[in-house]
This record gives C-alpha cells, sequence and structure tokens, in this order.
C-alpha cells in the first residue's frame, strides 16, 4: 500500500511517541522550575529593617516577649526576629535599655567566641586533609610513591607487622583485612572517590 493510502489512527493512545516527548518536555520545564525556585529561595533573604525602624518597633516587641513561651534567650530572638546579627542585637537591647545581666552576656560573648573557633577548626581540618591529598597525588605523579617505600613494616602476607612473638612469629594487620592485594597502593581507591 503506497504512503498516501495509509490511515492513521486519530486518538491520542495510537501515538505513543508524542505522549512520551510531550511527557518528557514537561517533566524537564518543571524540573527547569523547581531549580529556579530553589536558587531564589536561597538568594531572597530577610532583608533586615533599617535600625532607626527597629528601634521604634522593637519595645513594643519586648513588651509582649514571653520568657515562658519564647525561650530565655532573649538576644537569640531579638536577632531571630530582626533578622540581624548577633553582636547587632545585643548594642540594640542595649540602646533599648533592656535589663541584661552579667550572665546573659557573657554567655553570649563565650558562644561567640566557641562559634569562631569551631569555623578555625573546621577550616584547619579541611585544610590539612586537602593538602594531604595534595601531597599524595604529587608523590604518586612523581613515581616516588613507591608502596614499599611507604609501608616498611609490612610483607607480601601483613600489611603492616605491629610486631613479633617471642618466637619470632610477626604479628598485625593483614593485607586480607585491608581489603588490599598485596602491595596495592591505598590510595588509588581514594582518588576514584573523589
Amino acid at each position: 500500500m503506497p504512503d498516501s493510502e495509509k490511515t492513521y489512527p486519530q486518538n491520542e493512545a495510537s501515538f505513543p511517541d508524542v505522549d512520551k516527548s510531550d511527557k518528557k518536555l514537561k517533566k524537564k520545564q518543571k524540573q527547569k522550575r523547581r531549580r529556579q525556585n530553589v536558587v531564589m529561595r536561597k538568594t531572597q533573604r530577610k532583608q533586615p529593617l533599617p535600625q532607626s525602624e527597629r528601634l521604634k518597633i522593637a519595645p513594643k516587641w519586648l513588651e509582649e516577649y514571653d520568657i515562658s513561651v519564647q525561650g530565655k534567650n532573649i538576644i537569640k530572638a531579638y536577632r531571630k526576629r530582626f533578622h540581624i546579627e548577633p553582636k547587632c542585637a545585643l548594642e540594640e537591647l542595649k540602646m533599648l535599655n533592656y535589663p541584661l545581666t552579667e550572665e546573659q552576656i557573657q554567655k553570649f560573648h563565650e558562644a561567640e567566641r566557641n562559634k569562631v573557633i569551631q569555623e578555625h577548626n573546621k577550616k584547619r581540618k579541611r585544610r590539612e586533609m586537602l593538602e594531604a591529598k595534595r601531597e599524595a597525588r604529587r608523590l604518586k605523579k612523581e613515581g616516588a610513591l613507591n608502596v614499599a617505600e611507604m609501608f616498611p613494616d609490612s610483607d607480601d602476607r601483613f600489611f603492616f607487622i605491629a610486631g613479633y612473638t617471642s618466637g619470632g612469629a610477626p604479628y598485625g594487620v593483614t593485607w586480607e583485612e585491608t581489603n588490599l592485594k598485596p602491595y596495592e597502593n591505598p590510595f588509588d581507591n581514594a582518588d576514584e572517590n573523589d
């Protein structure tokens, strides 16, 4: 039968390719909208009011603030309510003559110090880890990363020889326990996971 005489059914079920492509297109459009919404949510952070306006609104908010319901940490609550930095919240509460105890102020400063130390330690650990990886890669590229040189306390049975018995038999961690073949470089698998 020639192409011109062929008849095609007119219901949608008979055109599965068209339905699939429409569904794929709709799905891609939906995914694109979701990605855009996520980006918008990340960039749309609540903007704090100017300080002059905050200082006008804050006295009323402080009167309504209920410690039993909203918690004892007034500095944290003020910061969250007005979307400002913790130090700014403390300064504004002082400007408003809110009765802060020395204990509250000390806790605030201690928390700020701990936060800075924690961030510093986190960055330092990450930096050390990255430097160790870079060093291992550099040594590997130079060809100086010979497993036998890396692990002098090993043999074809033990990955690490911790010591010897009184009879002279070695003991320690076997290659099988480390899931490595004898003299296999343990850093080869780590590079693939990066």
